[in-house]
C-alpha cells in the first residue's frame, strides 16, 4: 500500500482514501487490466464525465498523466468515454441528410460512391474507433518505445484523445453542417470544404494532444515528429484498409 492517496495525495491508513475514496491498491496499466476493464467500461459508468473531457480537451498531458499515474477517481474511464463519444457521433452523422454535399468532394462522378462509402463509415465508426486505438497504441509505442509507458498505457491515452476528438467532430462542427444543410444551394455548397476544415482541425489537435503526453525537457520537438510517424503508421494500418474495404462493401452491394 502507498504512503499517500495517488489521486489527492492524502497520507492512507486504510486500504481507501478517507478523502475520496479511491483504493490504496492502484497499479500500473497492464494488457491484463485493460482487458478486464473493458465491461466496465460497457455497463458501468464512474464520476467526472464533462471534467475529464475538458481536462482532455485543454491540458490533454497534464490530464492523461494524471490518470495513468494513479488519478483514478476524478477522472472517467477512458474506454467508456470513447464508447459515449463514438456512439453520440454515430447518433448524429448516422442520420444526417447533408452527407450528399460531402461526397460531392470527389466530384460529381464520385459523388453516388462517396456517399454510400460516407454511409458505411459512419455505420462502423464505433467499431473502427475501437479497432484503431489498440493499433494507434502500438504504432505510438514503436515510436516511443524507450520511454516509460507501455502498451497498455498507449491505449488509454489514445483512447482518452480519440474520444475528445469525436466530440470535436460532434460540437461545434455537426450544428454548423446541419445548419449550412437548412439553408439555399449558396450556403450548402460550404458544408463539404466546411468538413474539411473540420477533419483537419480535429486531425491537428489529435497530434498535439499526443505530442503533449510525451511533451517533457528533453523530447521536445522530437515528440511531435514522433507523433506524426505513429500517425503515418496507423493510417497505413487502418484507414487505408478500412478504405479498401468500404469501396469492396459500396462496389458488391451495386
Amino acid at each position: 500500500m502507498t504512503p499517500h492517496c495517488l489521486n489527492c495525495s492524502t497520507p492512507l491508513n486504510s486500504p481507501y482514501c478517507p478523502q475520496c475514496g479511491q483504493s490504496a491498491g492502484v497499479h500500473r496499466y497492464t494488457l491484463a487490466g485493460l482487458l478486464h476493464d473493458v465491461p466496465h467500461a460497457v455497463f458501468h459508468v464512474d464520476r467526472g464525465l464533462w471534467p475529464t473531457l475538458w481536462g482532455v480537451l485543454v491540458r490533454p498531458g497534464s490530464t492523461i498523466r494524471g490518470y495513468l499515474e494513479g488519478q483514478r477517481v476524478r477522472h472517467f474511464n477512458p474506454l467508456t468515454l470513447l464508447v459515449l463519444c463514438a456512439s453520440l457521433y454515430v447518433a448524429c452523422y448516422g442520420r444526417a441528410d447533408f452527407l450528399p454535399q460531402i461526397s460531392r468532394l470527389g466530384g460529381e462522378h464520385m459523388a453516388a460512391m462517396g456517399f454510400d462509402l460516407l454511409g458505411w463509415f459512419t455505420r462502423a465508426f464505433s467499431l473502427l474507433m475501437l479497432v484503431a486505438v489498440p493499433l494507434q497504441a502500438w504504432a505510438n509505442w514503436l515510436c516511443f518505445r524507450r520511454e516509460r509507458y507501455n502498451l497498455a498505457e498507449h491505449m488509454v491515452a489514445v483512447a482518452f484523445i480519440s474520444a475528445a476528438t469525436t466530440v470535436l467532430m460532434v460540437v461545434p462542427l455537426f450544428p454548423l453542417l446541419w445548419g449550412l444543410s437548412r439553408q439555399g444551394p449558396a450556403a450548402q455548397a460550404w458544408i463539404g470544404p466546411l468538413w474539411l476544415v473540420g477533419v483537419a482541425l480535429t486531425t491537428s489537435y489529435q497530434s498535439w494532444a499526443l505530442a503533449q503526453v510525451f511533451d517533457r525537457p528533453g523530447l521536445r520537438p522530437k515528440a511531435s515528429w514522433r507523433v506524426q510517424g505513429g500517425m503515418v503508421l496507423l493510417l497505413l494500418m487502418v484507414a487505408v484498409p478500412a478504405f479498401v474495404m468500404g469501396v469492396a462493401w459500396v462496389v458488391l452491394r451495386r
